[in-house]
């Protein structure tokens, strides 16, 4: 069966700590050769561009995420979660909140990395929803 997400059921499903976690799992998958990202393609499309990431979690996964850069107030993105043992869709997820939790998951598996040990305030650069 091919779950379905919205932004509500993103908010629902993924906290800081489980993102953060998401992505610490992805970074040491892509260290140790398990995660394939090659880099992003882009077409222009005369005012803005359709934008395509891929990735394959060897022997798990395979997707891609689509979005522009149009700059439409409801512009969202599409992400297609595919089963790598049988190319079945799993998921599929329409909409903002997911990209802008996995760009601040990233950026929490970076404090904590680069951290001091008894650090105790942190600074936060920037605003909007990826901050």
């Amino acid at each position: 069966m091919t779950l379905l997400y919205a932004d509500p059921e993103v908010v629902a499903a993924l906290d800081a700590a489980t993102t953060v976690g998401a992505m610490r799992a992805a970074l040491l998958a892509a260290y140790e050769g398990r995660l394939i990202a090659p880099p992003r393609a882009a077409a222009p499309l005369g005012g803005g561009r359709l934008v395509l990431t891929a990735g394959h979690l060897v022997g798990e996964w395979y997707g891609f995420r689509s979005y522009d850069t149009f700059g439409h107030p409801q512009g969202e993105q599409l992400v297609v979660l595919h089963d790598a043992r049988t190319g079945a869709i799993r998921a599929v997820a329409v909409g903002e909140e997911l990209g802008s939790r996995r760009t601040g998951g990233l950026g929490g598996v970076a404090v904590d990395a680069l951290a001091r040990p008894d650090a105790a305030t942190l600074g936060v650069l920037g605003s909007g929803r990826q901050a």
